[in-house]
């Protein structure tokens, strides 16, 4: 992640010589070059390039049980904005335990990494997996105006999943996405729904004293944040609590949620 965060990979609207300048394909080169390290059984790799499009990275890892799981990241960035504290800026990591800090240690950038090592321990453990396909894009950040097209280009591959598991994706589904799983999409959301739907549930709860706040899990449809309810677990909140630490609780919360 270190690596990752020194890469300037603007996504394409912050970026509009994205392609001239190759940052977006560095990352996509450095998640490579990663996986090339681990000892995965079953795994295979492939960088998708349409004319004119950002480009995508899939990874398939052959399941030992049953079942098919489709995994979502994305490697491109937000603009570098200002405000960063002395010491520290968008393309400098800097490690204050347990925290890494600049642009894409946090915001998204870490997911592809993170799924992939889930297999990986379930196969270092000797548990049995699903069928793992990851489908990694550059193009996030922009409003993923390049996806569909790869979504169709690339069905073959990313075959047909039982499930979807969105969580802090910032754009709303369309129906053909919807569609893709055989159970749906669920989303998890860090507030007990219907209150503060949308954007920044966390900073809204302290800032308006609530409580209570907690983890909802719901079947996602067409609308922000409004499918049925399938589970919720609330927490306090304690008194002088900072966002960074309620997030890492409610992150934890979540985990176990969704396991349960």
């Amino acid at each position: 992640l270190s690596n990752f965060i020194e890469i300037p990979a603007l996504s394409p609207a912050f970026d509009a010589e994205w392609a001239e300048n190759g940052y977006l394909d560095d990352t996509i080169d450095l998640f490579l070059g990663w996986l090339n390290t681990l000892p995965m059984k079953g795994m295979s790799c492939n960088v998708h390039r349409l004319a004119g499009r950002t480009p995508v990275l899939t990874i398939t890892i052959e399941g030992t049980g049953k079942g098919e799981v489709l995994f979502y990241s994305h490697l491109d960035k937000q603009p570098p904005f200002t405000g960063w504290s002395d010491g520290k800026g968008p393309w400098k990591p800097v490690r204050e335990d347990p925290w890494l800090y600049g642009r894409g240690s946090v915001d998204d950038g870490y997911g592809g990494y993170l799924s992939v090592l889930s297999i990986l321990a379930l196969q270092q453990h000797g548990i049995a997996h699903p069928k793992a396909t990851f489908l990694i894009e550059t193009c996030e950040e922009s409003g993923s105006f390049d996806l569909p097209a790869y979504l169709d280009e690339l069905s073959d591959i990313l075959g047909t999943p039982d499930l979807v598991v969105v969580m802090g994706y910032g754009l709303l589904f369309p129906k053909s996405i919807l569609q893709i799983p055989l159970h749906g999409c669920i989303n998890i959301h860090i507030s007990l729904l219907p209150r503060w739907r949308g954007a920044a549930p966390i900073e809204h709860a302290i800032l308006n004293g609530d409580e209570k706040t907690g983890v909802s899990i719901f079947l996602i449809e067409e609308k922000l944040d409004a499918g049925p309810i399938i589970a919720t677990q609330e927490i306090y909140i304690k008194k002088n609590i900072n966002k960074k630490d309620l997030t890492s609780e409610l992150n934890t919360l979540g985990t176990a949620l969704l396991i349960n």
